[in-house]
């Protein structure tokens, strides 16, 4: 029986067909991926060595060429765990483009606790899914992860951040309170000054109108009907019988009958009429409008103080 060698062409030949394999049965402890037709999971932890009083993460990672929708997970696996304790877990979606196709991974993630130095493990998980298209179900099996549980780190850096943080928060306080002592203090003096001004009635209406009125407010309604109760209060103040209630009919017979002055009753009519109907039929005041409305309160509450 005659042997048959192989020749140098086919020693090549060999040679290079197990470099070129060699890579897919190559995997890092850490990090190991499987592939089930168009989908992908890839079980890896976010490092191989992990201080004691930090935690794990251990993540599964599905993926596929599609729409999110092409593949549904049935369950999430819970895995089994040597020197770790499960801390909690949770899931991300995320879609895009990768060589103008739209890839679309589902991100698994789980935060693990080590229980003691030495070596850790997550067992193989399984995770079961359905083609959404074809309407069959599979699975895909990740294989065992371990990962390095290396003696506790200082936590010395946290109390000097810690200590750090309390002193800002201490200047933090001492400002707010030194700059609310001085606005005090101003406002305190403020309310003396006032107290020892002595004003009419319409000056002190006319203060108040300076103070709470802005007339290039962002809504003039609002405003519109401030200023009509000051002007309301007033007239109460003034004349028997007035109050919130009364029209600006009301409003001008009174003043009619009254001992106020009152030389323009046609335009302070018409600002009363337009107060009115905004507060009985919701009328949206224009910029013009209000102004007017407000020109013409100031004018009266200005000819009642000036000399007669």
């Amino acid at each position: 029986m005659t042997r048959i060698l192989p020749t140098n062409v086919q020693r090549y030949f060999l040679a290079a067909s197990f470099a070129i394999c060699l890579p897919f049965f190559t995997v890092s402890a850490d990090t190991l991926s499987v592939q089930g037709g168009l989908i992908s999971l890839r079980a890896y932890v976010e490092s191989g060595q992990v201080p004691l009083n930090r935690n794990v993460v251990f993540n599964l990672e599905l993926s596929w060429n599609g729409d999110m929708s092409r593949y549904q997970i049935t369950d999430i696996p819970q895995p089994i765990l040597t020197n770790l304790l499960m801390e909690g877990s949770g899931s991300t979606n995320r879609l895009e483009t990768v060589d103008g196709q739209l890839r679309s991974t589902k991100m698994i993630s789980y935060k693990l606790r080590p229980v003691e130095e030495g070596m850790a493990y997550i067992d193989g998980l399984e995770v079961n899914y359905i083609d959404t298209q074809s309407r069959s179900a599979s699975k895909l099996e990740s294989q065992r992860v371990m990962v390095e549980i290396l003696e506790p780190v200082s936590e010395g850096g946290a109390v000097v951040s810690s200590l750090i943080y309390w002193i800002l928060l201490g200047i933090f306080l001492t400002t707010i309170v030194y700059f609310i002592m001085v606005f005090l203090k101003k406002r305190r003096a403020r309310a003396d000054g006032e107290t020892a001004e002595i004003l009419t009635p319409e000056q002190s209406v006319l203060k108040k109108i300076s103070q709470e009125i802005d007339p290039k407010g962002s809504n003039l309604n609002d405003m519109v009907l401030r200023l009509s109760g000051l002007f309301v209060t007033y007239l109460g103040e003034k004349i028997e019988g007035i109050d919130s209630s009364n029209t600006a009919d009301d409003l001008l017979k009174a003043l009619t009958e009254s001992e106020l002055q009152l030389s323009k009753s046609a335009s302070l009519k018409e600002a009363l009429n337009d107060i009115d109907l905004v507060r009985f039929a919701g009328k949206k005041l224009q910029p013009h409008e209000f102004s007017a409305i407000y020109n013409e309160i100031e004018s009266f509450l200005l000819e009642q103080n000036s000399p007669s």
